[in-house]
C-alpha cells in the first residue's frame, strides 16, 4: 500500500476517511456515494493528494482539505 496512488472507495458505507493519511503516495481519492460527513485527517493529508471526489455524500465540513497544498480538483 505504500505506493498506492489511486484509491476508489466509491459506493460503500464509509463514514470517515481519517485513516487514509498513511497512504503517502496517494494522489487521487474517490469516495463517491458513501456516508462521509466530514473530511478530517487526524494524521495529516497524504502529501501528494491532487484530486478528491466526494459526490453524493453527507459532507458538512471540508476543513480537512485546507492543508492540501497540491489539490487541483474537488468534486
Amino acid at each position: 500500500l505504500a505506493k498506492l496512488e489511486i484509491l476508489d472507495l466509491s459506493d460503500n458505507l464509509i463514514a470517515t476517511a481519517d485513516a487514509l493519511a498513511d497512504l503517502k503516495a496517494l494522489r487521487i481519492l474517490k469516495l463517491d456515494g458513501n456516508r462521509v460527513g466530514r473530511l478530517a485527517f487526524a494524521n495529516g493529508l497524504p502529501p501528494l493528494l491532487t484530486g478528491v471526489s466526494v459526490r453524493n455524500n453527507q459532507l458538512g465540513d471540508l476543513g480537512g482539505l485546507a492543508a492540501a497544498a497540491k489539490l487541483e480538483w474537488l468534486y
